[in-house]
């Protein structure tokens, strides 16, 4: 099924020359980080990922966190990452961190032609339409639950009971999956 996508996206980058963008969303351990690491190797592109765009203390005001999909700061993402991206500008940001609640030390990211912006929310519609490619990652719950007790063994019960239901309000409220321009089931173990 990587194929299909390998093809795509080389006919996107012959297109025109210009950068391509691409958003890798589904929910949590469904193969995501797996396949956006294959396409940038693949591409020699970069992946930018929607986890160090998250609300920073100050942005979780009641009502943005009552948004479905709230809880990223898309706002930013698309201002420091994917409108920069898309020009073939260099790319500089920092990272948010929820562990510490802090901003991580600034990265800097060179011009390439395939950007790859990964994560839940990626597809959020005040983002969608800035991305030439929109792959949607599913897998078996089971897979995504026994992934994800491998990988977040202490936050096991968080992910389960908030993120994965808010991950599926999400995907449901704005039919994230029938709007992508593929969908593919997870190959990655």
């Amino acid at each position: 099924m990587t194929g299909i996508v390998f093809e795509l996206i080389l006919n996107l980058i012959n297109r025109d020359g210009k950068p391509v963008t691409v958003a890798v969303d589904g929910g949590c351990c469904t193969g995501k980080s797996s396949l956006a690491r294959s396409l940038t190797e693949r591409f020699n592109g970069n992946i930018f990922r929607c986890d160090d765009f998250y609300l920073t203390k100050e942005l979780k005001t009641p009502e943005r966190l009552a948004e479905t999909g709230g809880n990223m700061d898309r706002e930013r993402l698309l201002r420091e990452v994917i409108i920069p991206a898309a020009a073939g500008e260099t790319v500089t940001y920092r990272a948010y961190s929820c562990e510490t609640c802090d901003f991580l030390p600034s990265v800097t990211i060179s011009p390439a032609g395939l950007n790859i912006v990964e994560g839940a929310y990626s597809h959020h519609p005040d983002l969608a339409g800035y991305y030439d490619l929109r792959i949607f990652m599913k897998a078996p719950r089971e897979l995504r639950l026994l992934r994800l007790k491998q990988r977040e063994s202490e936050k096991y019960d968080l992910f389960v009971n908030k993120w994965m239901p808010a991950e599926d309000a999400y995907f449901s409220k704005f039919r994230i999956e029938e709007n992508a321009d593929i969908v593919l089931e997870s190959e990655f173990d």
